[in-house]
């Protein structure tokens, strides 16, 4: 399989956990949480429409990671793909049997 070909799978895959939420888990931070209910609305909505990806945010172009600005709070997030064991980082993030996706968002500051 060519890289590119796994790339347009990894993207995919990505996509399809911050677009819809399946695919797999999606973990927030407490200062997330902490946030007022109508900005993690806000971000959820702006995270799930996205389509601004370029070299310069996203250099292996796997839609895995962003940030987003509602009024003064930078929110990041960030899909990691691991192993089924879920210790060590998959090695083909590319086949959803072999991979467990996780989404983590965060406040800019809590990185």
């Amino acid at each position: 399989m060519t890289d590119i070909v796994k790339q347009t799978k990894i993207r995919a895959l990505n996509d399809a956990l911050r677009k819809t939420g399946k695919g797999g888990q999606i973990l927030q931070t407490s200062g997330f949480a902490s946030l007022n209910s109508d900005i993690r609305a806000e971000f959820i909505s702006m995270l799930r429409s996205r389509d601004e990806f370029d070299p310069d945010n996203d250099p292996y172009g796997t839609h895995e990671f962003g940030s987003e600005k509602i009024g003064s709070q930078v929110i990041f997030w960030k899909i990691d793909t691991y192993a089924l064991d879920m210790v060590h980082l998959s090695e083909a993030p590319d086949d959803p049997k072999r991979t467990k996706r996780v989404m983590k968002v965060m406040l800019a500051r809590e990185y």
